[in-house]
């Protein structure tokens, strides 16, 4: 039986910093805010030393640096962070520690550096291997510096390397994106993540689709590149365990995998969100305003308190972006419900529709896959 415990307890570390903004990219990321990392740094240090005074969190099973882009930290910055959940938190044998980065920062120097303090997993951004999209989606790298940084984190010592692609692009067909994926797996990562493309309202990329600058693909061909996706994967070996992502055998994230469990984990910076035994609460997202909230006290923007139900529904329809699904028994056994007088109207929709398989493990069929965000709402509650 699954516990909390099991699932793990994973530290997230923020870094709010970019270049550029990416045409698409509405996460907490800001450019030309240079001048504030070393006092963001420290201030970030000083959240995870006062969080590490509880002594009564978990062991820490994955650490992640994501952002924006943690390179921006530079090597002494990621080092002492790293350093700094060290000696707050007990990381045990093992643990995954990853960070994000972008291939035009994917140095054969820096990398070795990355990951002679600790770093046994990397995420590459190449999001595209087609130079007209990357400039489009407003990206530094082209689609020769893409595969080169997987073969300098190769050399660098990597061996448990992701890299995140994005179909559902202005211009692509179906086609293009089988090719470019089959691509992208000859390279050898151990894993892919595939997103399709979400247009953010207030973007770059909105307004440009809003005043006819660019087309995006119809609904039905990206639904032909979501369904194209696991299928040459597959084939490549690479196998689809959540909703966008794929791992060759034993290489699941496992920073992510927590998350959609249920797991608990801390999240340090600016607009970092963290959860504990149903509590949830975040950080405020500008990096000066964070800066001046560690020094004057609690950078805390907000924090909600979960009902039982509202628990549940997370982890019912988070579990069911993983193809296995969630178990019966574990869901009945934590919560103290029957699953069938819960959500028995629901199942039984999803399984009129062919939607989703409803017996010891739920989990959505193919089909429901397609209609995920459909499906999922079903067991969302307010």
């Amino acid at each position: 039986m699954t516990t909390a415990a099991d699932r793990g307890f994973g530290l997230y570390i923020h870094a709010p910093f970019c270049r550029q903004k990416c045409s698409y990219c509405d996460f907490n990321s800001y450019p030309g805010l240079e001048s504030l990392i070393v006092d963001y740094a420290e201030a970030v240090g000083e959240q995870i030393k006062q969080a590490g005074a509880d002594r009564t969190r978990p062991e820490v099973k994955t650490i992640f640096f994501g952002g924006g882009n943690p390179a921006l930290l530079g090597i002494d910055g990621i080092s002492t962070l790293l350093e700094a959940c060290r000696r707050g938190f007990k990381i045990v044998d093992g643990a995954e520690i990853s960070i994000e980065m972008n291939p035009e920062d994917a140095r054969s120097g820096f990398l070795g550096a990355i990951r002679d303090v600790g770093f046994n997993r990397l995420s590459l951004g190449w999001q595209s291997l087609d130079d007209g999209r990357l400039a489009l989606l407003g990206r530094r790298h082209n689609s020769e510096q893409a595969p080169a940084s997987l073969d300098a984190a190769r050399e660098a010592g990597f061996s448990n390397i992701n890299i995140d692609l994005i179909f559902g692009l202005p211009g692509q067909t179906q086609e293009a994106w089988r090719l470019e994926i089959l691509r992208a797996a000859g390279y050898g990562p151990d894993h892919i993540s595939a997103y399709m493309l979400s247009i953010a309202p207030g973007t770059r990329l909105a307004r440009q689709v809003d005043d006819g600058q660019v087309d995006l693909p119809d609904e039905e061909t990206a639904a032909r590149m979501f369904e194209t996706t696991p299928k040459v994967l597959g084939r490549a070996g690479y196998d689809q365990y959540e909703i966008s992502n794929y791992a060759r055998a034993g290489r699941e994230c496992r920073h992510n995998l927590n998350y959609w469990t249920g797991g608990d984990y801390l999240g340090f910076g600016a607009g970092a969100h963290s959860h504990r035994s149903g509590r949830r609460w975040w950080g405020v997202d500008g990096p000066k305003e964070f800066i001046e909230r560690i020094r004057s006290g609690d950078p805390t923007a907000g924090h909600e308190d979960l009902s039982e139900r509202q628990r549940l529904s997370e982890r019912m329809f988070l579990g069911l972006r993983l193809n296995k699904g969630v178990s019966r028994a574990e869901i009945e056994a934590e919560f103290g419900l029957s699953i069938d007088e819960t959500y028995g109207v629901a199942l039984a929709e999803l399984r009129a529709l062919g939607l989703a398989d409803t017996g010891r493990m739920i989990s959505l069929t193919e089909k429901g896959r397609l209609l995920a965000n459909e499906a999922m709402a079903l067991f969302v509650v307010d």
